[in-house]
């Protein structure tokens, strides 16, 4: 595959539509910090242990990692295991098929696994047929040839949206690896992802954002009246902080303070369950705050670090009218920029004006940090920065 130290937005594909590229450069420059911050060195650390004991024939070595654990590609939920008794009467069975999988990681290949573990499900020496497990172990043997989207909803979900917004044209097949693997393909011909890890777990990324979008309609349309609760806040860690830049942590440490004090506000407004922060907008981006006020009623609420109400303006509406309005978007009641500063009567004056006149229901507002938050603040700068001294010695 093709891969760059720094992937380059100027390099977008010319072939993928708006919606598309949206995705994309939401994820080229996503906030690594703040998201997922282990998977990249999970996957490197899974991909790594497995090819170097297959290499040397010592498939026993990472028997679990492949069919029992949580690893790297994917975690496994409760109905996607299968039982210890089923694991330990097919021991054998399966470690033979981790090298086979090794030897020959093609598509034909996993069809024929495929119905192996039918045939196993059909005499109920299977609980199930394992579809995460098989298309799991292929993409952790083989991830040059398979990205790690190995749940087949979310993989059929995430094909049926290249082809309608790339010009990517799925195999004829529904088999996961003809279709992972011609994706895969497509997205090395398309665009330079700056790692192997990039590439492949892009096509989670999309996923994340239509599920995002599914989970709400699907609850309203089957007439849930108690909705999912939402996420809330998990404070930023500051071993996270790390992977930001030396300039850019100043100002992402006092944003992650900014979005604790805004998250007690939401708490004692709309309750917990009810308020989310790095939401994902279904646009391709993650909106700071989502409050849900009832239903598929939200509030939106997009922090900036800036030194005027009016600068946080200007930074924020952008990507408030993006995650409101754009197609998949959250179309809120209300938006909001959040700072730190009151706002000033111009301010005031040209919200009015955005309300009034252009029906954007656009609000600031103003989030201060306790003397609490603001000594942990002082105290993180400097420990970032005693560690960014001790690396550059």
């Amino acid at each position: 595959m093709h891969t760059t130290a720094d992937s380059k937005l100027s390099t977008m594909p010319s072939n993928w539509d708006g919606t598309a590229l949206g995705f994309l450069e939401g994820y080229v420059q996503k906030r690594p910090y703040h998201v997922n911050k282990n998977w990249p060195e999970q996957f490197v650390d899974t991909t790594r242990k497995i090819s170097d004991a297959l290499k040397a024939n010592r498939s026993a070595e990472v028997h679990e990692l492949i069919w029992t654990k949580n690893n790297g590609i994917s975690n496994l939920t409760a109905n996607a295991r299968l039982k210890g008794k089923t694991i330990n009467s097919l021991l054998s069975s399966l470690r033979h098929l981790t090298q086979e999988i090794y030897q020959d990681g093609s598509p034909e290949n996993h069809l024929r696994i495929e119905s192996l573990f039918q045939s196993w499900f059909a005499s109920e020496q299977l609980e199930h047929r394992a579809p995460l497990l098989r298309n799991r172990a292929f993409a952790a043997i083989h991830p040059d040839r398979y990205h790690t989207t190995v749940k087949e909803v979310a993989h059929n979900a995430v094909v049926k949206w290249f082809a309608n917004h790339t010009s990517f044209v799925a195999p004829a097949s529904s088999n996961w690896a003809h279709q992972a693997n011609a994706l895969v393909k497509y997205l090395d011909q398309s665009y330079r992802f700056a790692s192997l890890f990039d590439r492949n777990s892009f096509p989670w990324y999309v996923w994340e954002q239509l599920d995002s979008q599914y989970a709400q309609v699907n609850a309203l349309e089957i007439g849930k009246t108690n909705l999912p609760d939402m996420a809330g806040f998990k404070p930023l860690e500051l071993a996270a902080m790390r992977s930001a830049s030396i300039q850019d942590r100043p100002m992402a440490l006092r944003h992650g303070m900014l979005a604790e004090a805004l998250s007690q506000i939401l708490h004692n407004d709309f309750g917990a369950g009810n308020y989310e922060f790095e939401y994902k907008s279904g646009t391709g981006g993650r909106v700071d705050a989502v409050a849900r006020i009832s239903g598929d009623r939200f509030n939106i609420y997009e922090i900036k670090v800036a030194a005027t109400a009016h600068a946080v303006i200007r930074e924020a509406i952008g990507q408030l009218l993006e995650y409101s309005y754009r197609d998949g978007g959250v179309e809120p009641v209300k938006l909001f920029a959040v700072g730190e500063h009151p706002i000033d009567e111009v301010s005031v004056r040209y919200l009015e004006r955005l309300r009034t006149q252009f029906g954007i229901p656009i609000d600031y507002l103003s989030v201060n940090l306790s003397v609490e938050q603001n000594s942990r603040l002082s105290k993180a700068l400097i420990d970032l920065a005693e560690t960014g001294s001790a690396a550059n010695r």
